[in-house]
């Protein structure tokens, strides 16, 4: 049980730097009409059913937060579950992880959740393949081949082959002569996290301060970084 409990270490190198904005706000609120969206990725997600949804433009002041990684992480399911109808909830994924097109990284300093719905549905089929938390709070990879291969066809036929051109190669930032895949945009890394993911089986939690998913590399971990350890301690 415990070999289950545990992911296995990244296969494949990534090197991805962005910034968080911490100071963006939300300046306009309209509605589209999501039947008219022409990405298949819409399949299968639920939410969108009604057939209307709120687009937020939001604009970003002051200077962003750098950040940088060499790992796949498990905050894509984040977005899984992010409403999109919801202002304040854009916001703090924003204000956290930045945006996941990189638009609000250019000269205006805008962007808008309306460009985000294909890539929210790209992420929740490949989320198709992970069951519900168990009694111990932790995701596992589907046993059903059915779903398992939904999602192996949607990232072969759709997820990855979309964002093709967000990702290049690079040379190894931990110094192997192994290339590594440089995404260009948030939203390319959390495909990329998403589908290594997928490859490695990796069982999956919420953290308990902040509860943002993160891949279980221990069985009694409860916590995606040790800031969020430390801020819990300190409650």
């Amino acid at each position: 049980m415990l070999g289950r409990m545990t992911a296995q270490p990244p296969n494949l190198f990534l090197s991805f730097s962005t910034s968080a904005w911490p100071a963006v706000r939300v300046v306009e609120t309209y509605d589209i009409d999501i039947n008219c969206h022409p990405d298949r990725a819409l399949k299968l997600v639920a939410t969108f059913k009604t057939g209307r949804c709120s687009s937020h433009t939001m604009r970003a002041c002051g200077k962003g937060k750098p950040w940088s990684t060499t790992q796949p992480l498990g905050f894509w399911r984040d977005f899984v579950d992010l409403d999109l109808d919801d202002a304040e909830a854009v916001i703090a994924l924003i204000k956290r992880r930045g945006d996941p097109l990189g638009h609000i990284d250019g000269k205006n300093g805008e962007t808008e959740s309306g460009l985000w719905f294909g890539l929210c549905g790209h992420l929740r089929n490949m989320a198709e393949g992970w069951e519900a938390e168990d009694a111990n709070r932790v995701s596992h990879l589907t046993d059903d081949p059915g779903r398992l291969n939904h999602v192996t066809q949607w990232w072969r036929h759709f997820a990855l082959p979309h964002y093709a051109n967000e990702i290049s190669l690079t040379v190894d930032p931990q110094g192997s002569t192994l290339p590594a895949l440089l995404p260009k945009t948030l939203g390319a890394y959390m495909i990329l996290s998403a589908g290594s993911a997928f490859a490695r089986r990796s069982p999956m939690r919420r953290c308990d301060h902040c509860h943002s998913w993160f891949e279980l590399k221990r069985s009694d971990a409860r916590f995606c970084t040790a800031s969020c350890r430390a801020m819990s301690a300190a409650k």
